[in-house]
């Protein structure tokens, strides 16, 4: 009996031994697996109310884009349409970083009214900033 015991016990540390192999291995090479991310839909009812802000707020940032892509330019790097196209491309999704500008707006109802306002800060991607994203990717195509 007592045979048995210690046996049953070798093979419950071996498991949990192992368990903490694993687990280790697993932090340091991914971490816990990822949840899925859900993307939050744009607003389509509210794009005709705020296109016009939206439209006003892109060419803002195109302008502040084209200006950073040029104070970049060095004697090896030369200025380029490519290089602006690029930015230009990738700034209306609010994911990468030339998009981020779509973070810090947000959709506010005033007087009955829908209005593009500037959060002052960045904030969590939703309704509002996929609406103004979706608006963005119409006036840059």
């Amino acid at each position: 009996m007592a045979r048995r015991k210690s046996s049953s016990y070798v093979v419950a540390v071996a498991v949990l031994l192992l368990l903490q192999v694993v687990r280790e291995a697993h932090a340091q090479f991914g971490g816990m697996p990822k949840k899925e991310v859900k993307i939050i839909p744009a607003r389509k009812e509210d794009i005709k109310y705020v296109q016009c802000s939206v439209c006003e707020a892109v060419v803002k940032a195109s302008v502040k884009h084209t200006k950073a892509v040029k104070e970049n330019v060095t004697a090896k790097h030369k200025f380029s349409e490519a290089d602006i196209l690029d930015k230009l491309e990738s700034m209306c999704k609010p994911d990468l970083e030339p998009g981020e500008w779509i973070n810090s707006l947000s959709i506010a109802h005033e007087d009955n009214k829908l209005k593009v306002v500037e959060m002052g800060q960045m904030g969590k991607c939703d309704t509002d900033c996929r609406t103004m994203a979706r608006i963005c990717n119409n006036i840059i195509d």
